[in-house]
């Protein structure tokens, strides 16, 4: 046991030794934050919830007394010990972020880059009529597609997160994306507060859209919407004030409308329904009661169990465990190996429908992993993303996963470089914020499998540039009809 021990500290030291020596090193040659970024994501949600477990497991499950209540996860998942299958887990990712770093490391050590930096009036410049009423449209139709949904958890008191998130609405993908861009759209128009001084209307418009963005996000008890745009939005903040553009004051009121609403998610997912209800009493049809009745709920609505929770989220969120835990579940448990399964997904998802008539009837690969390790239905679990490649192709699958992330930051610094040469000030912008964009999106990349690529394009990437795109050229339009 001794041996297992210092051998998993010394995993853990000297992965994170090396982890910030390569971090170290990119930023030296890139003069870029968003690397760095991206590796403590990785970090957090593969990683730091051992240095947690090791000594809590060790201690007979102690941590109860100061807050950690990740303990029902051993129960709805599996029971994760502290042994050499848990050494072979924390190695497996240390070794997926090293390789990431390193190979882009040797990829980029040639490469000059700029150190100039987008300045507040180098950013599209959007009307503020325009990110209010694209903020109450975007708000609107997650509203509308599932409005029955959040009838019935309002009848009922019911959790709205887990209601919304688990139902069969076959328009919940629409949901979703909107969810995605409804505080996106209202804080890229504080970014464009901060290019001079603004009518008062502006501001007006601005902020309203940013408290109903907000406000909807946090009734709904959704998160990670909030940390995407919150990431993508400090980038420019941070390093404008290092260059003296913004003060730091305007860094912690934005820091604040962000992450105050997410350590307040646990909370307002039992107390908004709860409210709600006493106010609106709307009616739903009996086969719709029937259907939305069917949805597993497993988190309770109690108001101070939910609270508590929150508050001890702060430090011990449970987030540090789900993903953790899955290289464990399936080396414990000799869960199969799929060859491709999430490949041949991302394919068939990608192929137009008149090139591939067959629909794609394999699930996913969280899905496979989820039910393979037994996984109690009703909650989300988490795959850490080096765990999914190794689902897909075994232990060569960790490199293969390493590399495709490394070739999204190839090509953003690829991007970077040649954001110098166009005179086009959307490309331009379009360009450089790739690499914000990107490191944006890994809380939701490191938590899924190879099939997220798709997602990265498209709702990291692209969906995100063509709002923004939308919104600038109606601007332009505008003014030119002035």
């Amino acid at each position: 046991m001794a041996i297992l021990i210092i051998s998993l500290y010394a995993l853990l030291i000297g992965g994170a030794g090396i982890i910030f020596f390569l971090n170290k090193k990119i930023y030296q040659i890139t003069h870029e934050w968003s690397v760095a970024i991206a590796s403590f994501i990785l970090y957090y949600w593969g990683i730091a919830g051992a240095w947690i477990l090791i000594p809590d497991q060790l201690s007979n499950e102690k941590g109860k007394v100061i807050g950690l209540h990740y303990y029902y996860i051993f129960e709805k998942l599996f029971k994760v010990d502290v042994d050499w299958i848990y050494f072979q887990s924390i190695l497996s990712y240390s070794l997926f972020i090293i390789c990431f770093l390193t190979i882009l490391l040797l990829a980029i050590r040639k490469f000059s880059f700029p150190k100039t930096f987008l300045s507040p009036n180098q950013l599209p410049q959007v009307n503020s009529i325009f990110i209010f009423t694209t903020t109450v449209f975007l708000i609107l139709v997650s509203a509308y597609v599932m409005r029955k949904e959040l009838f019935f958890s309002v009848s009922f008191s019911k959790s709205i997160y887990l209601i919304t998130r688990n139902s069969n609405n076959s328009l919940k993908s629409i949901h979703q994306l909107a969810n995605n861009y409804i505080v996106f759209v209202p804080l890229y128009g504080m970014l464009i507060l901060q290019n001079a001084p603004k009518k008062i209307y502006d501001k007006i418009f601005i902020y309203i859209s940013v408290f109903l963005g907000i406000g909807y996000l946090t009734a709904l008890g959704n998160r990670h919407e909030l940390v995407f745009s919150g990431i993508f939005i400090l980038f420019f903040l941070i390093k404008w004030f290092f260059e003296k553009i913004i003060t730091l004051k305007k860094i912690i009121v934005v820091s604040c409308i962000i992450t105050i609403p997410i350590i307040l998610s646990d909370p307002a997912r039992a107390i908004f329904p709860i409210i709600i209800s006493h106010i609106y009493h709307p009616n739903l049809a009996k086969e719709e009661l029937d259907e939305l009745n069917k949805i597993n709920v497993y988190a309770s609505d109690d108001v101070l169990i939910a609270t508590s929770h929150a508050l001890a989220n702060v430090a011990f969120s449970n987030e540090l465990f789900f993903a953790n835990f899955s290289m464990y579940g399936i080396l414990k448990k000799n869960v199969a190996i799929t060859n491709g399964t999430s490949i041949k997904i991302l394919a068939n998802s990608l192929l137009p429908k008149f090139i591939f008539h067959k629909k794609n009837t394999q699930e996913d690969i969280y899905s496979y992993y989820a039910r393979s390790v037994n996984a109690k239905p009703g909650q989300g679990y988490s795959i850490y993303n080096s765990a999914a490649w190794y689902l897909n192709f075994g232990w060569v699958g960790i490199l293969l996963g390493a590399i495709v992330l490394m070739l999204f930051f190839y090509l953003g610094f690829w991007l970077r470089i040649q954001s110098e040469s166009t005179n086009n000030l959307f490309l331009k912008f379009a360009y450089f914020t790739f690499l914000f964009l990107l490191a944006a999106q890994f809380p939701s990349i490191v938590r899924s499998g190879p099939e997220n690529i798709k997602s990265i394009l498209f709702e990291a990437l692209l969906i995100p540039m063509a709002i923004i795109f939308c919104m600038y050229n109606a601007t332009q339009l505008l003014k030119k009809l002035k």
